[in-house]
């Protein structure tokens, strides 16, 4: 059964000198600059409230200049969801830095840029037009998720491009792994359900994972499924260290990833989990 598609690895770039962390410091948690743009002014209309909500649930953000485009359409390509499968693709917003995050529709790269030509915006969150997107409940858990991304980035830059690496790799020689295998994922799966929880209360989150969870059994789609099940399961008061979690990771498919990334990719992860090491017996 197919759970991931092979994809090469979308965070490329600097990161920061500073010694790796998750932790909330003053100097990498202060107030974000957030703009929300919409398709359509219907669009905005009807999801506006919704995107302010989930807003209000994030008081620290990176002190970074975040777009959230909300769409009503779903591109016909976009290389940043190549290595998940389709019924993740068919729930799944996106979190990128800007800067090398690949192409996008035009309707959503003419926000990208000022008069002068240069960057408006650091990081994108992007939520395309799927049916889950048409719902309060999902669409609010899709795009807390994808604000939990954008913390982690905040948190540490490293951190996050490392499990970049790893979500777009680890099903190349585990194809048993799932996505929620990976910390960041799973971490912006617990904070999204919580925050979907605080929102619409945990009696409507359960019975939307029920519904789904018995449209995958009637049309026998084993992945939804599984998708399905694990955030029925998953508590949203669990406590998950991403960071560390991250570093086991990465040594539980040593062998495997230094025989299959470059050599950049492997000190990238090599520093951070040193880095990560050193901060936490420190």
């Amino acid at each position: 059964m197919e759970r991931w598609k092979t994809g090469g690895n979308p965070g490329t770039g600097e990161t920061s000198a500073a010694r790796p962390s998750c932790s909330k410091t003053p100097s990498t948690m202060r107030y974000a600059t957030v703009q929300f743009a919409f398709k359509s002014p219907a669009l905005q209309s009807e999801r506006e409230p919704l995107c302010k909500r989930v807003l209000s649930r994030f008081p620290q953000l990176p002190a970074y200049k975040l777009l959230c485009y909300i769409d009503d359409e779903i591109p016909n390509y976009l290389p940043a969801l190549d290595y998940l499968p389709e019924p993740n693709r068919a729930f799944s917003g996106l979190h990128v830095p800007i800067r090398g995050g690949g192409n996008w529709p035009p309707h959503v790269q003419e926000w990208f840029y000022t008069s002068e030509h240069e960057f408006a915006f650091d990081n994108l969150i992007y939520i395309p037009g799927t049916k889950y997107a048409t719902d309060p409940v999902t669409f609010v858990m899709i795009l807390a998720h994808e604000f939990q991304h954008f913390v982690q980035y905040g948190e540490s830059e490293a951190a996050w491009r490392v499990n970049d690496i790893l979500i777009c790799n680890v099903g190349v020689f585990d194809p048993s792994a799932m996505v929620w295998e990976i910390p960041y994922e799973r971490d912006a799966m617990i904070v999204s359900k919580r925050v979907t929880e605080y929102e619409f209360g945990t009696q409507a989150v359960q019975q939307l994972m029920e519904r789904e969870i018995a449209d995958a059994n009637t049309n026998r789609n084993i992945a939804k499924k599984e998708v399905w099940t694990f955030l029925s399961g998953l508590s949203s008061a669990e406590v998950y260290n991403w960071c560390e979690e991250t570093s086991r990771v990465v040594e539980k498919y040593r062998p495997h990833l230094e025989t299959n990334l470059s050599w950049e990719e492997m000190d990238l992860l090599n520093t951070w989990v040193q880095g990560y090491g050193d901060g936490a017996s420190g």
